[in-house]
């Protein structure tokens, strides 16, 4: 016959069967191999209905030996290796459905199997299904590394500093629409970084073993000295390992985060240093010394020093050319680096639409239209960059608000800000509704203030003046386990996918890595 189904095409490639069939009829007498080769042959000229019908007629004349002998050989013989004569398509299509166990137990089938299971098409599919996210099906959620795409994770927090004084009263408003003039910030050319792509599955795979110490939690501990006093705020670049943190001893200390080794100290503040955030071209700084420093992020000097603030500079936050500082007296100035001036935003102290007191932690959002701060006045508020007005405030805390964290997907398909999480020294992390500034929800567990926050799609994270430091469940709002490294209140706080980050008044910054655990 000209068509050949499937299992005799295989048969045709490697020929085993029929050569075994020719030596046992090489064994029978003359007599019986014309007789067996007829029925052979005669049955091969059948049509596929024909077939049956003779099929019938032989199961009838069979005694239970021979049914016996059928039976068994059958449930080898109609064994389908699909992965093999289905299109790749539809292959996929099916593995799909298999869990990361199920096609890991592919992969050792054969070599073809192996081919199919570990391909990239398959493994991206149960990384987007997983990652940054808890699985619809398995309620599994595993961490956005930077395997994947880089990822930097800021930083800004307050500490319990008995030496801070507060201003009497805040800026006028007045003096806050004042345009000051700064000089234009040269471009500094961005240091490369080189990405290493790996195979899905390989990410798969590193982000599950991470997923696991989480959930324990496992971890190994590097305790970084070298800051003479308390660290009051971190700022992490995963993929080039870099950390940088910011001290009241007026100085930052950059460190290799793999090694643990101080690779730089910026020194040029005369006051204690709030806030630092960096990039491949620039390090950006702020002080109680009413100044903003921009460094170079090879030779760690200063570069530029920015004056306009009237009160000490508490926090920071930039993107791309656009900066925005908060200070004590609680305004907010947004600069525009690449224009060399800068605005204040104004708003009604009376009614609450304008900060009050020290401005903790200041935010640019994605679009560089709106920006979020919170401030010891005990409310966060929502601006609009452009008008210069708030737009919503969020009120509910009965201590001052020390920092927030947004609750989205960095990196996800759906990367809309759903929640924002506030910590306050009234000892509460709250949950709220960002788009209505609703409170959803609020987390009881530490016994004195928070000082610090950061949340990914999966935890939330928090560092207290009880000197604990807690991991809390997103969506329960649970928390599931808690540090107790006894140095002092925890000051500042970070969460990257892989390591949990502190820094505490004693001047210690502890990391916690949670994917190398020895």
């Amino acid at each position: 016959m000209n068509h050949k189904c499937y299992r005799h095409q295989k048969q045709d490639q490697e020929n085993n069967k029929e050569l075994t069939l020719k030596n046992q009829l090489a064994r029978e007498s003359k007599d019986d191999q014309i007789l067996i080769s007829a029925i052979w042959d005669n049955y091969s000229k059948l049509s596929w209905s024909k077939r049956s019908l003779a099929l019938n007629g032989i199961l009838h004349y069979s005694c239970f030996p021979q049914l016996s002998y059928l039976s068994d050989s059958l449930i080898e013989l109609t064994k389908v290796d699909f992965i093999t004569i289905l299109p790749s398509e539809i292959c996929y299509k099916i593995l799909n459905y298999l869990d990361a166990t199920s096609l890991c137990h592919v992969s050792q089938v054969c070599k073809s199997w192996k081919e199919m299971g570990d391909s990239d098409v398959i493994w991206k599919r149960m990384c987007s299904q997983h990652i940054d996210k808890k699985c619809s099906k398995c309620g599994w959620g595993l961490p956005l590394m930077s395997t994947m795409k880089r990822k930097e994770i800021p930083c800004e927090s307050s500490m319990p500093d008995p030496k801070r004084q507060k201003t009497c009263s805040p800026s006028k408003p007045s003096e806050s629409t004042k345009c000051i003039q700064i000089e234009p910030l040269q471009h500094i050319p961005p240091v490369p970084v080189k990405i290493e792509t790996k195979p899905w599955k390989q990410i798969y795979a590193e982000r599950s073993v991470v997923a696991r110490n989480w959930r324990k939690p496992k971890c190994s501990t590097r305790k970084l000295l070298g800051h003479v006093d308390g660290v009051m705020g971190l700022y992490f670049d995963q993929a080039r390992g870099l950390l940088i943190s910011a001290s009241f001893d007026h100085t930052l200390r950059a460190w290799d985060i793999n090694t643990g080794i101080c690779v730089g100290i910026l020194k040029g503040h005369t006051k204690c240093v709030r806030g630092v955030q960096f990039d491949e071209s620039k390090i950006i700084s702020c002080s109680m010394d009413k100044t903003i420093r921009i460094w170079h992020p090879k030779t760690f000097e200063c570069v530029r020093t920015i004056e306009g603030h009237t009160a000490g500079v508490v926090s920071i936050h930039y993107i791309d050319k656009i900066l925005a500082s908060g200070a004590k007296d609680g305004i907010i100035r947004v600069w525009d680096l690449a224009k060399g001036c800068s605005f204040s935003l104004v708003g009604q102290v009376l009614l609450n639409y304008r900060h009050q007191d020290w401005v903790n932690k200041v935010k640019i959002l994605p679009g560089k239209k709106e920006l979020l701060s919170c401030s010891d006045d005990n409310n966060m508020i929502l601006w609009d960059i452009d008008s210069k007005t708030p737009i919503r405030t969020f009120s509910g805390h009965v201590g001052p608000v020390q920092t927030f964290a947004l609750m989205q997907p960095q990196h996800g398909l759906n990367a809309h800000i759903r929640r924002v999480v506030t910590g306050s020294l009234d000892n509460t992390i709250k949950i709220w509704d960002f788009h209505t500034g609703k409170l959803i929800s609020t987390l009881f567990g530490h016994t004195e203030g928070v000082w610090g926050i950061d949340a990914d799609a999966i935890r939330i994270v928090s560092g207290s003046q009880d000197q604990t430091v807690k991991i809390w469940d997103i969506e329960t709002g649970q928390c599931t386990y808690t540090f107790t490294p006894k140095n002092g209140s925890v000051t500042s706080i970070l969460l990257s996918d892989t390591k949990l980050i502190t820094g505490d008044e004693s001047g210690a910054v502890i990391v916690r890595d949670f994917l190398h655990t020895q």
